[in-house]
């Protein structure tokens, strides 16, 4: 059983009048909490949107880190490779030995194509998420550092590859 906060004005009596100003208090204390409700809503979702961010900055920086590592080891796997072709070359290895370790390098050599494109995107999506945070003024902690920090190193990168 409620109390009826509509019905108030049935206790607005010269013979009661703590039973209507009871009535009245319910009212707008109810009122307070319902506001008071909301805002704790709005500042549980504004929470939830920063740390969901934080949670997306992670793990793009951490995906950036990933396609840069195996960017690194498909080139040191084309080198290894390569060498390994040439050494067959001088001992004059089978033909079809030879076009078989050229064909293992020519996969390993797509492979890099293909990193570099992922690594772009994957490059972009951080930048996006980034610019969000600094829209919302909330570029500051360690894991902000750290995807400035990877978004510099992959750009180097570029730059090197492209130079």
């Amino acid at each position: 059983m409620g109390f009826d906060c509509q019905a108030s004005h049935r206790f607005k009596s010269k013979k009661h009048p703590s039973l209507y100003s009871k009535a009245r208090f319910v009212k707008t204390f109810i009122a307070i909490l319902k506001i008071s409700l909301k805002s704790a809503t709005k500042r549980q979702q504004l929470l939830k949107g920063n740390m969901a961010t934080i949670r997306n900055l992670k793990i793009k920086t951490a995906s950036c880190k990933r396609i840069v590592k195996e960017l690194h080891s498909y080139e040191k796997e084309v080198e290894r490779e390569a060498a390994k072709t040439a050494a067959m070359k001088e001992k004059g290895a089978d033909s079809y030995d030879l076009k078989q370790q050229e064909n293992v390098l020519a996969e390993s050599r797509m492979m890099i194509p293909d990193c570099h494109k992922r690594l772009e995107s994957s490059l972009a999506d951080l930048k996006g998420i980034l610019a969000e945070l600094e829209e919302a003024n909330q570029k500051e902690g360690p894991e902000v550092t750290e995807a400035e920090n990877t978004v510099a190193y992959v750009e180097k990168l570029f730059q090197t590859k492209q130079g």
